[in-house]
């Protein structure tokens, strides 16, 4: 009874998690954003043996592998896909409740982090279906056995850590190099004056974690031709920093899948990109990626703020404490590799792009920091803290509103699609993202092929050219936008359906 009485924070909140999900599933299923798509089609390629496609340097592996794994046993590929993404949210919960319980939190205060933690986990399932949650698990993990008390003289825990950190850059990408820096960071600061111990420490641990990965690192060499972790950080590397995506030359306004029985281009990037272009390749590439640094520090405090109010300011007061020596020296050891991992983590994002997604590994320890700031406080300290664990719940209850029903209505227009037999490829008369990601949205539930325009200013000529070039089958409409509805020599295309605002025209027979 007593193991169950100091657990029931985490157990009681990992239930109500569970149901929560259960019970958001029959609304929030149908929110599939492009990032989903790709995922969705690269776990059916593996779960279909089509291992070669389903190799991909843009989208990592580990929750296509779960997924599929899910499909395989009979599950509906977006069933499976919830089912893996809210195991790796139960992890969180576990390793945030892990770590609530090392810094010694009272069972009041885990309470209270931990049904904040519920709210925004159920949220965060259907917000982002693949990956990020995987990825702060395993990081989190990370973390919570480098601070084990017998870390330093268990050689076993180093290897376990690399095991770990391999796991996590399967999960994203972005874990491989984080992992890197935060074991060398924080492990120096463990060490102390033993640097013959963190070197070991550092040896084994990223000799593990470098072993396990090679595997996948050499299938992306043999699939991309160079070596690589991923082609995802060169790609947002340079597209950020020029402001737009910058495609291959003589790709006209429409741009090419991949494989033919791609949804559409994003299942893999890198076939349409041209130049990547750093910011070290030029002095004007430098000051432009200085300025994006300012632009990108801007995000990333409203993405903190989205995660809570308090959030930013907490981050802007870890640095300063941690910034001065004294002070910093003050704190307890275990404090100090919390305080560095929370500093670390969000710092390559400057020279990327910030959504509050990217940073939902800072929440567990922001928690943590959060709750000591609240100790100096004299009075109203648990009225404080309430407040403090309410603020992280605020968002994801706003934006659930947005994920609710989103999709549905592409959803209903799939099945009706099927009915009347409309099956190829396709492209539409998209003014913008969204209206991509409605059509792209569309194109997986009705198991078609898009083609979407990302440059503004195409011209009817232009669109049915690339249409002929293609061989694009049919073009759809919406209502409330024109579009390509005659032909070159201005005789109009069959009206073959039209499906709940939808006009679908044939093209291509």
């Amino acid at each position: 009874m007593s193991f169950l009485r100091k657990h029931s924070p985490f157990i009681v909140t990992a239930a109500l998690l569970c149901v929560a999900v259960w019970l958001m599933f029959p609304y929030c299923r149908y929110y599939v954003d492009p990032d989903a798509t790709a995922y969705l089609t690269i776990a059916r390629r593996y779960a279909t043996g089509d291992w070669v496609r389903g190799v991909n340097g843009y989208w990592s592996p580990l929750s296509c592998w779960f997924t599929a794994m899910g499909i395989c046993a009979g599950m509906e590929a977006i069933t499976a896909a919830v089912v893996v993404n809210t195991a790796g949210a139960l992890g969180f919960l576990g390793v945030s409740f892990s770590l609530f319980r090392y810094f010694g939190l009272k069972q009041y205060v885990q309470w209270l982090f931990c049904a904040a933690l519920t709210v925004f986990l159920a949220y965060a399932v259907y917000y982002q279906l693949f990956a990020d949650l995987w990825e702060c698990f395993l990081l989190l993990a990370g973390l919570r056995i480098v601070l084990s008390e017998r870390f330093l003289r268990a050689p076993a825990l180093w290897i376990l850590h690399g095991c770990v950190g391999a796991l996590a850059y399967f999960s994203k990408a972005y874990a491989f190099p984080f992992f890197l820096l935060n074991t060398l960071v924080c492990v120096f600061f463990l060490a102390g004056k033993n640097k013959l111990q963190w070197l070991k420490i550092c040896v084994v641990s990223i000799g593990v974690m470098m072993v396990c990965a090679s595997p996948w690192i050499w299938l992306l060499h043999e699939k991309y031709g160079r070596w690589m972790t991923s082609t995802a950080g060169s790609l947002n590397m340079s597209w950020y920093l020029l402001g737009h995506a910058n495609y291959k030359p003589g790709l006209g306004c429409l741009l090419p899948l991949p494989y033919a029985d791609a949804v559409y281009h994003w299942e893999d990037p890198y076939y349409v990109a041209g130049d990547t272009p750093h910011f070290w390749s030029s002095g004007h590439y430098f000051l432009l990626q200085c300025a994006r640094v300012v632009q990108n520090f801007l995000k990333m405090a409203g993405s903190m703020s989205a995660l809570s109010l308090f959030f930013f300011p907490l981050w802007i007061a870890a640095f300063l404490v941690f910034s001065i020596k004294k002070r910093r020296q003050h704190l307890p050891r275990p404090l100090q590799m919390l305080l560095i991992s929370f500093l670390l983590f969000p710092l390559a994002f400057l020279l990327i792009n910030f959504e509050p997604r990217y940073i939902w590994y800072l929440v567990p320890p922001g928690m943590i920091l959060g709750h000591f700031a609240l100790q100096q406080l004299k009075k109203r300290q648990k009225a404080a803290t309430v407040v403090f664990a309410l603020s992280f719940a605020l968002w994801p209850l706003l934006d659930t509103a947005f994920i609710w029903n989103e999709g549905k209505r592409e959803f209903e227009q799939a099945k009706e699609m099927k009915k009347k037999n409309i099956k190829g490829s396709f492209t539409a008369n998209t003014g913008n993202n969204r209206d991509i990601q409605k059509m792209v949205r569309l194109a997986y539930f009705s198991g078609n092929s898009c083609y979407v325009a990302p440059l503004a200013g195409r011209t009817t000529e232009q669109v049915l050219q690339e249409m002929r070039r293609y061989h694009i089958k049919y073009y759809f409409q919406s209502d409330d936008m024109r579009g390509v509805t005659v032909s070159e020599k201005s005789l109009p295309f069959p009206n073959v359906a039209y499906i709940n605002g939808l006009g679908v025209f044939l093209v291509n027979p």
